[in-house]
């Protein structure tokens, strides 16, 4: 692979929330040991920030911006649906006290999936922000596209429209974006996605567009509202896959030694591997 894909893109991000608002780094770009015996996944190739739902979410850059929803009924290696109860959510995590369960104590199915905002930034730069609950209406909205099982019949799973994946050229296209400065509010923070007994695409409120709105929404989630923040490049030669960065230097353990502030989102962490991103 070219060293070209190993270098970390110009600083170019600015804040994501106003300056009264102090998120908490919970997870960071690699999963905490107790949250990888928990699902398996070792990457988490994002950072989430802990803040109330209904807080707003910045563009922390001049970019051209959309929106889709996806939401998957999660399952386990056998195929089974995974289910969770209360009980069992509250055991792994005690001091959660930001889920909503379904209404009894009974194992319920669990989804995953996101109302994800994208942006793109020139230079091979783009940033997602996920499990959002409301979209600025200026940013273009695509819907999602209900998957079918063998026998034809809608399976209950919601795929992303195919516009996240749009070649550069595409994001330009007049409508297909929104052109949005730094500063602007794109989006407010929830947990869409993370549906607990049924999907939160299901208690949305939507417009004329099918356009979702889940501000007034009381779906059922099963960990804390987040702002789920990713950074990645350009695809590596000859993968569909894009690189992903830390986009605040961020490694190592889960809520120890993670800037607690937006002031100290550009201080680089002992453990940190590359130079932060944030201006």
């Amino acid at each position: 692979m070219p060293e070209s894909y190993h270098k970390i893109p110009q600083p170019f991000l600015g804040p994501l929330f106003k300056r009264d608002v102090t998120p908490i780094i919970a997870t960071g770009f690699n999963y905490h040991a107790g949250e990888i015996a928990v699902h398996g996944v070792k990457t988490h190739s994002a950072i989430d920030f802990d803040v109330p739902r209904g807080t707003e979410i910045l563009a922390p850059a001049d970019g051209y911006y959309l929106a889709t929803y996806g939401e998957y009924l999660l399952r386990d290696k056998d195929g089974a649906p995974r289910m969770l109860s209360p009980h069992e959510a509250l055991s792994r995590n005690p001091a959660n006290k930001d889920i909503r369960p379904p209404v009894g104590g009974k194992p319920e199915k669990m989804f995953f999936g996101s109302f994800v905002v994208q942006g793109w930034h020139g230079k091979g730069r783009y940033t997602q922000y996920a499990h959002v609950d409301w979209v600025n209406p200026e940013i273009p909205y695509y819907p999602p596209r209900p998957l079918l099982g063998e026998d034809g019949a809608e399976t209950g799973d919601l795929a992303h429209h195919a516009v996240l994946r749009a070649p550069v050229k595409t994001y330009r296209q007049s409508g297909v974006t929104k052109n949005l400065k730094a500063g602007t509010v794109i989006a407010t923070v929830g947990m869409t996605g993370c549906g607990w007994g049924a999907r939160c695409y299901d208690a949305a409120a939507f417009d004329g567009d099918r356009r979702p709105d889940f501000t007034r929404a009381a779906y059922t989630y099963y960990t804390q509202p987040h702002l789920h923040f990713a950074v990645f490049g350009p695809r590596a030669p000859r993968t569909r896959k894009p690189v992903m960065y830390d986009p605040f230097g961020i490694y190592g353990e889960h809520n120890q030694g993670y800037p607690q502030s937006s002031r100290q989102w550009s201080v680089r962490q002992p453990a940190a591997k590359h130079a932060p991103l944030c201006l």
